[in-house]
């Protein structure tokens, strides 16, 4: 530009599906740019162990989604609670999840949606920092429990902001309901993730 600053391009994910091919297209073009470990069953993608393992860091009692389910309208998340993950944290005798995992659960979850949205997300090593999140619990989940973790499609966004600093993510989701079963144990109002990928820098040629 002629005053000489930065014009920044941003390239708004959005959320909200207009046509349902062009959710399948993009999801197709996923699965063939690296989606191992997921399938499309009746329109619905069906993730597994092996991506979230590329897209998420968290390993051990730390990554909180075991497998999730996408469609054109939800989100949904699985997670089998364990001794491990209650370690620590009980209510008298017995061994309760503790709730602010709920949150992180949440911030998982929106990880894994905007992976599937985003191919070059994949094994990239991008780190995202959770901004802000609150969760409200109202029942107690325990070792044995299969938590599910659903949000509405309309209520996950996502933006990336390219600078010369790199490029800024910025994710947001909202009303993420967690049950056991058809029993409310909780939920997660907000959650908003952001990070910063450092731009590529290219050798100098010899």
């Amino acid at each position: 530009m002629a005053d000489g600053s930065v014009q920044e391009n941003v390239v708004d994910t959005g959320a909200k599906i207009e046509e349902k091919p062009s959710w399948l297209v993009r999801i197709l073009s996923w699965i063939a740019l690296g989606g191992k470990g997921a399938k499309i069953e009746e329109e619905t993608l069906k993730v597994g162990e092996d991506f979230i393992m590329k897209v998420l860091p968290h390993r051990g009692r730390w990554r909180l989604i075991d497998r999730a389910e996408i469609t054109s309208q939800k989100v949904i998340g699985f997670y089998a609670i364990t001794h491990e993950a209650c370690e620590g944290h009980a209510i008298g005798d017995n061994a309760v999840l503790p709730g602010v995992l709920l949150t992180e659960m949440a911030n998982q979850l929106l990880g894994v949606w905007y992976a599937t949205q985003h191919p070059e997300f994949i094994g990239a090593g991008k780190v995202l920092f959770a901004r802000r999140g609150d969760y409200k619990a109202s029942r107690f989940i325990k070792p044995g429990d299969l938590v599910q973790i659903e949000v509405n499609y309309a209520d996950l966004s996502g933006s990336m902001t390219t600078t010369r600093r790199g490029t800024l993510m910025e994710l947001t989701g909202k009303n993420f309901l967690i049950k056991v079963g058809k029993e409310l144990k909780g939920s997660v109002p907000l959650v908003e993730l952001t990070g910063l990928e450092p731009p590529k820098t290219t050798p100098p040629t010899t």
